[in-house]
């Protein structure tokens, strides 16, 4: 058990370091990858450095993800994250009785390596249809429709999304209409 012990020791003690301006030359951002190998040839230590502050936040990259809220209750979403502004469709479709879609252009706010908040103008629709019974037993199709417009906040923290907003709309429900979301978006780097 000594012998473990002291391997382990003697492994975190001899972890190679690695400086952030090796990361740089002339200017340019590199990736950068350090191991370090025990005696028995497993790997020990991983340093990765990926992108810096700067960088990160003016990349464009894509987003892929599920949330809950409009326009369909359940939805899968794609999204497009330029310099300052972004696209993104979401919506779901659970049979010919509920569906939704949703478009979105927004700005950003600030960002940085793991935040990002915006603004977004947003348009959809959604549909639902569901049977019921009158009080002489005859049962119908009852079918709401909503087609809406609207300004919502947004918040990505760690993919963790979060999204809030007023629309109005024409169709059968009222207005304002509260937009939601609430999910995770999984970041598809370039």
């Amino acid at each position: 058990m000594k012998k473990y012990i002291l391997i382990l020791l003697f492994s975190l003690l001899s972890i190679s370091t690695l400086k952030a301006s090796d990361a740089f030359k002339n200017g340019d951002l590199y990736d950068v990858q350090a191991y370090r190998q025990d005696t028995t040839g497993f790997i020990t230590n991983q340093i990765l450095m990926d992108k810096n502050p700067e960088s990160y936040s003016e990349r464009e990259h894509a987003v892929l993800g599920f949330d809950i809220g409009y326009p369909s209750s359940i939805n899968i979403a794609y999204g497009y994250y330029f310099k300052d502004t972004k696209l993104m469709v979401s919506g779901g479709f659970f049979g010919k009785n509920w569906y939704g879609i949703q478009g979105e252009y927004g700005w950003k706010l600030t960002s940085d390596l793991s935040f990002r908040h915006d603004i977004s103008f947003i348009l959809g629709t959604f549909e639902t249809k569901t049977v019921e019974t009158g009080q002489s037993g005859n049962t119908g199709n009852i079918i709401r429709k909503s087609t809406f417009a609207g300004f919502a906040y947004s918040v990505n923290y760690a993919g963790f999304y979060l999204q809030t907003g007023l629309g109005a709309g024409f169709g059968d429900f009222g207005n304002p209409i509260f937009l939601f979301k609430l999910g995770y978006f999984f970041d598809l780097k370039n």
